[in-house]
């Protein structure tokens, strides 16, 4: 044994002589400026911190809700329950000094967001990620007014829910040759947890790859737009937008200026009803004429991507802490009625605990609601979670119990996964029908193992179940 350890010390020591031989300049001044900007960035909070919390003590600013301002709020980001303490201290809507260097305002409750956000429509503009480097007017979430309504009244038609109907025997295929794949190597010496999340990954992948512009594995185009697809967000959505992402959005629209010349030729076999399609069906100039529809195609199919390989990691990881519900799953059987609502039941139960977790927007002037100031450039937030968990909508509410949806449906006070108002998310549906077809075809035909587990993180937007959370697969009757 000590002879090992003295190895293992030789070949760390090897390693960093290794690594100090491949530094640069250019990498030594690229790391110092990076230390550099955080440190400025971590000083710039504490000041802007520190006086906003001088100016509520003098009296200067008056009205805003109760929280507290102290460096305490950064805990938010690992720890699950911070927010739930907050709320039960100072109530439904209360205020914390975030990491974005700004005060931000927490909102606990459906009917209260609501009220706010019909009553100061005007003074809310949604906050989500900017890509105008590479779509001009930006993300369909961030649109306002009637430029807003006309984009999502074209996109929302094109991205209707019956979609996975329309592919589901393709998506099944795709599916099983993934968890096919996945068993066939879960003996390998890859990290299992790497392999776990990348099979899911890259169906999800594959799925929108199809619903969207009807390329399957089997296409010419397929690998092509998958490579691009996966430089454009390696591991996760990334904002800002590089150098690299710009050269992959634009290889990716060059490739879909080909499909859609391909498909009006009838080239494209495998090109009924897809997204692309439909849009080009309502308004063929805006596809080409007009920027922001084609990018905001591409950058909905790589946010839901990665939103939906989320959601399915966390299904994964309910459905394999709760095996009563899997057992029941499979009595049911395929294509059962019982088994497809209990199967749509995990999904709802899912995003009722987790993936949907928070609205933003940001405050363009200064608004007064329930009795409090919401001073402009600060930033409001709806606590999705935390609704989600009021024991009064929902019995043993930290629970997981798809039962609550089986036969059962919510109001949008006690149960909004995907958003209020007119900025809910348009691919609602089918995000639901498309878990729930993952957890068809999982269980009926698989049987798996948990192998490697931890505690839960934070992720890049969204908490996630832990980084080596991985199974092990085996086909059912195999």
């Amino acid at each position: 044994m000590a002879r090992g350890a003295r190895v293992w010390q030789r070949v760390q020591r090897l390693q960093r002589l290794q690594r100090l031989q491949r530094v640069t300049p250019a990498k030594l001044a690229n790391w110092l400026r990076e230390r550099l900007t955080r440190a400025a960035r971590t000083l710039h909070w504490h000041v802007a911190r520190s006086y906003l919390s001088a100016r509520e003590s003098l009296g200067w600013t008056t009205g805003l809700p109760p929280g507290s301002l102290s460096a305490s709020s950064l805990h938010g980001l690992g720890d699950r329950d911070f927010y739930t303490r907050k709320h039960r201290r100072f109530g439904p809507i209360f205020k914390l000094f975030w990491a974005n260097r700004q005060l931000k305002v927490c909102v606990v409750g459906f009917p209260q967001a609501r009220r706010l956000f019909t009553e100061h429509a005007d003074a809310l503009a949604p906050v989500s990620i900017d890509i105008t480097t590479v779509v001009p007017k930006g993300f369909l979430r961030c649109m306002a007014g009637t430029e807003h309504v006309n984009y999502r009244r074209l996109l929302g038609t094109a991205l209707r829910a019956d979609l996975v109907g329309a592919w589901s025997a393709e998506l099944r295929t795709l599916l099983r040759a993934e968890l096919s794949e996945l068993a066939a190597t879960s003996l390998s010496p890859e990290g299992p947890h790497n392999r776990t999340t990348r099979a899911i990954d890259r169906f999800a992948t594959s799925a929108l790859l199809a619903m969207f512009f009807g390329v399957v594995p089997t296409h010419p185009e397929f690998e092509a737009l998958q490579r691009a697809f996966g430089r454009l967000g390696p591991d996760a959505l990334v904002i800002p937008i590089g150098r690299a992402q710009v050269a992959a959005f634009d290889e990716i629209r060059a490739g879909l200026e080909l499909l859609l010349r391909s498909n009006v030729e009838g080239k494209n076999p495998a090109a009924r009803e897809t997204v692309l399609n439909r849009v080009a069906g309502m308004s063929a100039e805006s596809l080409r004429n007009d920027p922001t529809v084609i990018g905001n195609i591409i950058y909905m199919l790589e946010m839901g991507r990665h939103d939906m390989t989320g959601l399915l990691r966390w299904l994964l990881k309910y459905l394999s802490d709760s095996p009563a519900f899997v057992e029941q799953l499979f009595r049911y059987g395929p294509g059962s009625a019982d088994g497809q609502e209990l199967a749509k039941a995990c999904v709802l139960e899912t995003l009722r605990l987790d993936q949907a977790e928070a609205l933003n927007r940001r405050v363009t002037a200064d608004l007064a609601f329930e009795g409090h100031t919401i001073p402009r450039d600060s930033h409001v937030t709806v606590l999705m979670r935390e609704t989600h968990l009021d024991a009064a909508a929902f019995d043993d509410p930290q629970r997981f119990n798809p039962h609550r949806f089986v036969g059962r449906s919510y109001s949008a006070d006690v149960y909004a996964p995907f958003g209020l108002g007119s900025h809910r998310c348009i691919a609602s549906d089918m995000v639901v029908q498309l878990g729930a077809l993952f957890v068809e075809e999982l269980v009926s035909r698989f049987s798996w193992t948990v192998v490697a587990d931890g505690p839960r993180h934070h992720g890049t937007y969204h908490w996630e179940p832990s980084p080596v959370f991985a199974i092990e697969l085996q086909a059912r009757g195999g």
